[in-house]
């Protein structure tokens, strides 16, 4: 169920951000995040949950930003990536057409927006993670 569902702020940061130990049994499909009445809250608690721990096999190994301090940067230098279904997945054909319509007015008016073809997608996953393994274990450098 969606945060702005139950009046609170919820974000869902990605994989390894938040290390997560024990391991749940459904594994990648479970996620460690931050709920509180305020943005600003979210990112304190993203602070003090964030850094690196051996144990998560998907744990960053950088310590965190400081991300209260960065929530008046804006959105302007952002990247956002989009793909239309990562390389596998089934996509409905309506949904399929309004996303696309939408990421396309959206690269219009913004540069920085890129839309990866899978292939690449494919590739950066498999330089994070070693999938002949079935994902589940973190290649490390």
């Amino acid at each position: 169920m969606p945060a702005a569902f139950c009046g609170v702020y919820g974000i869902k940061p990605s994989h390894g951000r938040v290390p997560y130990w024990p391991t749940p049994a459904n594994g990648l499909i479970s996620h460690v995040g931050p709920l509180t009445r305020t943005v600003t809250d979210a990112a304190l608690m993203l602070q003090a949950m964030a850094g690196p721990d051996d144990r998560d096999m998907t744990s960053l190994e950088s310590e965190p930003e400081d991300f209260a301090g960065r929530l008046d940067e804006g959105i302007g230098q952002l990247r956002i990536g989009y793909s239309p279904d990562l390389g596998y997945l089934k996509v409905d054909a309506e949904v399929s057409t309004l996303v696309g319509t939408a990421v396309a007015a959206r690269q219009r008016r913004r540069r920085r927006w890129n839309a990866y073809d899978t292939d690449e997608i494919r590739t950066r996953l498999h330089e994070r993670f070693d999938l002949a393994n079935d994902g589940l274990s973190q290649t490390r450098a």
